[in-house]
């Protein structure tokens, strides 16, 4: 009988009954059975040794990252203020336009948009402060002007409006609303420095209005050979008609015949900034010799 190996097997079976009658404390993984194996460890021991020691954990599964939204920036909150002021949603365009600025606090149009806000909502003060920094910010901005004079014109403040419409309209040649509000403004101080007189001065009528209505020669005249030029002087009402006609000059013969044509006259009245007021004028007739 071989006796070293009835040794090794009896040494084997010793094992094997060992490690049946208590728990393995360790973990068999792979690089474990590996080293057993390598150390002389049967296959007979490493089963009964997997028999008997914990069973190899179960993987945690690695969890699927949740992207993190970007958040909004700073063209969300200005096209989404731009958006409300459009709607009228001058408040929810105010807070929008208060997050603009804080993202960048150089942008001129931010603050011109805001200003415009503040002004809807009757908030004058804050208007006029976002307008003169979008100013300072941009000096060649005309709307900024535009805006500003409105503010001024609408606070009473006319000099300081038609120089913001001036600004505006000399940046911005195609600015038309500027340039109607110097126009505006300054024919407004025209009248309240000016009062609005009875009647004005049309000076002598021209040649056209005297061909609508010319004068009959009178017999009289053409018998006695009467000629020459008659100036009547005329009153005019607010629609243009001849209230009274007077001959001034001009041989007597032919006067009344000169006022007579001056009365069937139809003229355009006179006019104050543009609201019609009555007027005098005068018109003059030549009457030519008869051969």
């Amino acid at each position: 009988m071989n006796k070293p190996g009835a040794e090794k097997a009896a040494i084997i079976a010793r094992l094997l009954t060992k490690i049946a009658n208590q728990k393995v404390g360790f973990i068999l993984t792979k690089e474990k059975e590996e080293d057993l194996r390598n150390e002389g460890a049967t296959e007979e021991i490493l089963a009964a040794i997997r028999a008997n020691s914990p069973p190899l954990p179960k993987p945690t599964p690695t969890p699927t990252p949740i992207p993190t939204p970007t958040p909004p920036d700073f063209s969300f909150y200005f096209n989404r203020a731009d958006s409300s002021f459009g709607k009228g949603s001058f408040v929810e365009a105010l807070t929008d336009y208060d997050k603009v600025i804080e993202m960048k606090g150089d942008n001129a149009v931010a603050y011109l948009n805001r200003g415009r806000t503040h002004y809807s909502l009757d908030s004058m003060d804050k208007a006029l402060e976002d307008y003169e920094r979008s100013i300072a910010l941009d000096p060649k901005q005309s709307t900024a002007y535009y805006h500003r004079g409105v503010l001024r014109e609408k606070k009473g403040n006319r000099d300081g409006a038609i120089a913001d419409y001036q600004k505006a309209a000399d940046l911005d040649p195609g600015n038309e609303a500027a340039k109607l509000g110097v126009t505006r403004i300054r024919d407004e101080m025209a009248k309240a420095v000016e009062p609005e007189p009875k009647s004005i001065s049309l000076g002598q009528l021209s040649g056209a209005v005297i061909e609508r209505c010319k004068p009959i020669y009178p017999e009289p005249a053409l018998r006695a050979n009467a000629f020459g030029i008659v100036n009547v002087n005329v009153e005019i009402d607010v629609n243009g008609n001849i209230l009274s006609a007077r001959a001034v000059s001009g041989h007597a013969f032919l006067r009344g015949a000169a006022e007579d044509a001056a009365r069937r006259c139809k003229v355009p009245p006179g006019r104050w900034h543009g609201k019609p007021i009555p007027a005098t004028a005068s018109i003059q007739y030549r009457f030519l010799p008869i051969r």
